[in-house]
């Protein structure tokens, strides 16, 4: 078994090698340096770990106080949103209070003021700091003196306005109220009196400067005094209005630029009041109107005599249409019992005697008509006669009695012409030059052609020419109205062809050897356009067959109407 030497210490008195002898015993010798360094070593130690202590508390605080920052100006966002909306929704076209006008938005600084402190109460409330409080505070106090100043601005131009068109109405009524009580002086004197406090009052208010205030009030009293003074005329107080006139010039309250307007109503007023006195005087003496007129040249003043002259004249004028209206009743009431009664007799006597006569030899044709049971015929030269009339004088043609010609005139153009004559009596110009648009079209072109081939076109409708050409128009018109019954329109080119081939149309009309008196049929055979035809030149040979058949469609057999069916004959023929 292994034996383990146990080690031995052998102390001995050599000296250790290298050492040197001490005085006396060290810091080191003893440990003490050792000591000092341990405290060095703990000191350090604490030091370092002091700092990192406060590095680490202070990278803590600053990261705690970047986030309350960023906390704050997240908050301030949030309410400055809510400020934004509330302003802006002051402007809003629908609801906001901004939009309001007059006295509707006096009330709004208070209203607005209430409004704001109130969304501020609540949004401080929801806030979780004093220092977003303390900034909240000065933003709301910030935009809310800016909304203050502008919701006062608002109300003060709507005062303003307001203040103007009030100031406006009142002296307007004020004026108004001086006119309409003319016939009372004291009055006037008030109302006049009260419209120049109240511009005084407003000039105040404003700033106005007083020259500009004293133009406002002269202008205020010439208007007030001139509508009195217009009242007064219009009632016939020209002596009143005179006077009154004059006092007001003489106090200055009338502008110099009124005062000859005024002065020449009042003599118009004066003239207006002699010249009816005059013209009644005249009137009742009765009289033509020649007579009356005479009257009036023997007055001396030219003025008054011209004014006299056209009181009685357009009194004449009235009546005549008076009577020309009665008139038309009186026929219209006839034809009415005539439609239906088919008699004379039906016509009460004092009705007859009123009428002229020859409305009386057309109430007896149009019985005549009625009771052959044929309707009446157009006379072509009066048709037309009236239809140039209304082309050419609206005014004549809307005075024309039309029942005059009743039984001349068919139910068509008799209809056609009451028609048009009444658009022209109610002043629809254009409807009435709407339905002569046609005929003036080809009148004009008729009355071009008939110069052209040496015919005169103003010849009188009771004269042969007149005849002949009314004639024309007739066979014009057929010709046109059966191209437009066959379905085509015409143009004003097919007129002028249409028309070019009736002038250019004659017949050959026999002689006669026994007719020589003068005046009648030439003994030998002629030529003859057919437009100047008569009922004469109507072949014997073709009259009973015409005839034959006028009878057969029911129609009259009268010298027109044979020749007219034998002109038709002939045109059927051109074509």
């Amino acid at each position: 078994m292994p034996v383990v030497q146990k080690a031995r210490r052998d102390v001995g008195t050599a000296a250790l090698p290298g050492a040197r002898r001490q005085a006396a015993e060290t810091s080191t010798s003893t440990g003490a340096d050792l000591s000092r360094q341990k405290a060095r070593t703990s000191e350090v130690l604490g030091a370092v770990g002091r700092q990192v202590t406060q590095f680490g508390g202070d990278a803590y605080a600053r990261i705690k106080l970047e986030e309350r920052q960023k906390a704050d100006e997240v908050a301030r966002l949030g309410w400055q949103t809510k400020l934004d909306a509330f302003e802006t929704g002051l402007y809003d076209p629908q609801s906001g209070v901004m939009n309001l006008e007059g006295e509707a938005s006096f009330g709004l600084p208070e209203k607005v003021d209430e409004d704001f402190a109130k969304l501020a109460g609540g949004i401080e409330q929801g806030l979780s700091t004093d220092e977003q409080r303390l900034q909240f505070r000065q933003d709301a106090a910030n935009r809310g003196s800016n909304i203050a100043l502008n919701v006062r601005r608002k109300v003060s131009g709507e005062m303003k306005k307001f203040d103007l068109s009030q100031t406006e109405a009142q002296v307007a009524a004020a004026g108004n109220l001086a006119k309409l009580n003319a016939l009372d002086p004291r009055r006037v004197g008030v109302e006049i009196d009260r419209g120049v406090e109240v511009i005084v009052g407003y000039g105040k208010r404003n700033g106005l400067p007083k020259e500009a205030v004293d133009v406002q009030v002269l202008k205020f009293q010439s208007d007030a005094h001139v509508g009195v003074i217009d009242n007064l005329l219009s009632n016939g107080n020209e002596r009143a209005a005179a006077v009154y006139f004059e006092e007001a010039k003489e106090a200055g309250q009338i502008a110099g630029d009124r005062i000859d307007e005024v002065e020449k109503a009042i003599d118009a007023g004066t003239l207006r009041k002699q010249a009816q006195t005059s013209s009644d005087e005249i009137l009742r003496a009765g009289g033509t109107l020649t007579e009356q007129r005479e009257k009036a040249r023997a007055i001396d003043d030219p003025k008054l005599r011209d004014e006299v002259m056209q009181r009685i004249e357009h009194e004449a004028t009235v009546n005549e249409r008076a009577e020309r209206d009665a008139h038309e009743s009186l026929l219209r009431g006839v034809y009415d019992r005539l439609d239906r009664v088919n008699s004379i007799d039906a016509i009460p006597p004092g009705d007859w005697a009123r009428m002229e006569p020859s409305e009386r030899a057309g109430a007896r044709s149009y019985v005549r008509a009625r009771a052959e049971g044929v309707p009446i015929k157009t006379d072509s030269p009066t048709y037309y006669r009236l239809m140039q009339q209304a082309g050419d004088d609206p005014d004549g043609f809307a005075k024309v009695n039309l029942l005059s010609s009743r039984s001349r005139l068919d139910d068509g153009d008799f209809n056609q012409l009451a028609n048009l004559q009444r658009s022209i009596k109610a002043g629809k110009l254009t409807q009435a030059n709407a339905d002569l648009a046609g005929f003036r079209t080809k009148n004009d072109i008729v009355n071009d052609t008939l110069t052209q081939y040496g015919i005169d076109p103003s010849a009188k409708y009771d004269t042969a020419e007149g005849r002949a050409i009314a004639q024309l128009r007739r066979m014009l018109d057929l010709r046109v109205e059966a191209a437009q019954d066959a379905g085509g329109k015409v143009t004003n080119v097919e007129v002028q062809q249409t028309l070019d081939e009736i002038l250019s149309q004659s017949v050959t009309v026999p002689g006669s050897w026994w007719n020589f008196w003068p005046g009648g049929k030439s003994m030998s055979d002629t030529s003859k356009r057919v437009i100047d035809l008569d009922p004469e030149d109507v072949p014997a040979s073709e009259r009973q067959t015409i005839e034959n058949a006028l009878r057969k469609a029911g129609r009259p057999v009268t010298p027109t109407t044979v020749l007219d069916l034998y002109i038709r004959g002939l045109q059927r023929k051109a074509r």
